[in-house]
């Protein structure tokens, strides 16, 4: 009688636990959302913030070292760019997922420490394996394959395969979530990375746009951190994750939630974000096919050297430098160059002259890998550097024994964009 008591008590007990589990007292899906961030709210958040801090470190001083090794070596046409990308990928998911590893014991109110978010995964590494590959692939995939077809010249075909790549990611980045959270969860017992992928995808099945959501939700605090220059991110970010795993114990059955505030739907939020994207990727399309309205800006059209060029009021003709025509603003933040070099070896491709181009700039800037477009009909090697606070992007094309270059610096994106549209040379002047 008195087992069968004690069994009674233990299932009325297990029924209410599951009640809580199933968050039988939520009327509508922002009082779950709400719920769990005022929980993760009010979690210590010490040991991210101090992992956050290790994390910058180390890239700082990845940086440092690289930047000497380009000093020396050169850039190797863009390959030591791209194992650099590679390598600081690398670091930061090491650090996410030992930060998910550290959310999580916090959020169960166990005992953890700032090092676990470098030991743990690295003791899970096989666990994690095959999420740090897929999430690899989908982030380097796109520079590589942009650089594949721009030297095959099929950039319509790259951008429709950079579209597709960016939609898969948004499909598989909350099970690539869930699953580095699971291989981090020392409560699993599942250790074959396949079947730790096949257990995320169950679990977040119905629950991707909660997922959305939950991030979503927290976009007003990063307004905010743009605008305390980033500083606020120590105290978002940990926010964040910590929000993430209480969700994840949720879905996991662990906790129960009661809820009392309502807001806007996950839905909602989802959409308005989504047709704020779209908007936005409408009006960038817009201004990156537009170019310059030369008759609306005033200015006027002179001809030095043998190139035919307009020029804004806004500059002012400044002089030559090695063989380029050089105009500033009064202040000299902003300026053009423009050149035309005779007798070029014609041996020599557009890929030789701007690769060329690019190691010397090195010596001087930090700078990204060539690119390769078309423009007006024509092909153009650019190069975009960084000078402190100021950019500088290069364009170069290649017309029989003529060279023709024209350099921009200016951290106006747009308008170098517009510029950019509006590169021509015509064949019967070399214009």
């Amino acid at each position: 009688n008195q087992f069968e008591s004690n069994f009674n008590n233990q299932m009325n007990s297990n029924q209410n636990m599951n009640n809580n589990f199933n968050n039988s007292n939520i009327t509508h899906d922002s009082m779950l959302r709400k719920a769990i961030k005022n929980d993760s709210k009010k979690l210590p958040k010490k040991n991210i913030v101090l992992s956050n801090l290790i994390l910058i470190g180390a890239i700082i001083v990845l940086l440092i070292i690289v930047s000497i090794i380009f000093k020396t070596v050169g850039n190797g046409n863009g390959v030591y760019s791209l194992i650099v990308t590679t390598v600081i990928s690398l670091i930061g998911l090491v650090f996410i997922f030992g930060q998910y590893y550290v959310a999580l014991k916090t959020a169960r109110h166990e005992q953890t420490s700032v090092m676990d978010t470098v030991v743990m995964p690295l003791k899970n590494i096989k666990k994690l394996s095959l999420v740090l590959i897929i999430i690899l692939i989908l982030q380097l995939s796109p520079s590589l394959l942009s650089i594949l077809f721009a030297n095959l010249e099929l950039y319509v075909v790259g951008n429709i395969i950079n579209i597709f790549l960016t939609g898969l990611f948004v499909i598989l980045y909350p099970t690539l979530s869930i699953s580095a959270i699971i291989a981090m969860d020392d409560r699993k017992n599942i250790t074959q990375p396949t079947k730790i992928i096949k257990e995320a995808s169950k679990m977040v099945k119905g629950h991707k746009v909660q997922f959305y959501a939950m991030y979503l939700s927290f976009f007003g605090w990063m307004l905010l951190a743009v605008l305390t220059l980033g500083i606020l991110l120590f105290w978002v970010v940990p926010y964040m994750q910590l929000s993430m795993a209480n969700m994840y114990r949720n879905w996991n059955k662990e906790n129960g939630y009661v809820g009392t505030e309502k807001g806007i739907s996950n839905k909602a939020i989802v959409i308005i974000f989504g047709v704020w994207i779209v908007i936005a990727a409408i009006l960038e399309l817009i201004v990156n096919t537009t170019s310059l309205d030369y008759s609306k800006l005033g200015g006027e059209i002179d001809n030095r050297l043998g190139v035919i060029y307009y020029l804004p009021n806004s500059l002012e003709y400044s002089g030559y430098q090695k063989n380029g025509i050089v105009f500033e603003n009064e202040d000299k933040t902003e300026g053009l160059i423009i050149a035309r070099t005779y007798s070029l070896d014609d041996s020599l491709t557009l890929e030789i002259i701007t690769n060329n181009s690019y190691q010397k700039m090195l010596e001087q800037y930090s700078c990204s890998s060539p690119e390769y477009k078309i423009i007006s009909g024509r092909e153009w090697g650019k190069i975009t550097c960084q000078e402190n606070s100021k950019q500088l992007t290069t364009y170069i094309a290649k017309e029989e024994y003529y060279l023709y270059l024209v350099s921009i610096y200016s951290n106006d994106a747009r308008m170098i964009k517009k510029i950019e549209n509006s590169l021509k040379i015509e064949n019967d002047n070399n214009i």
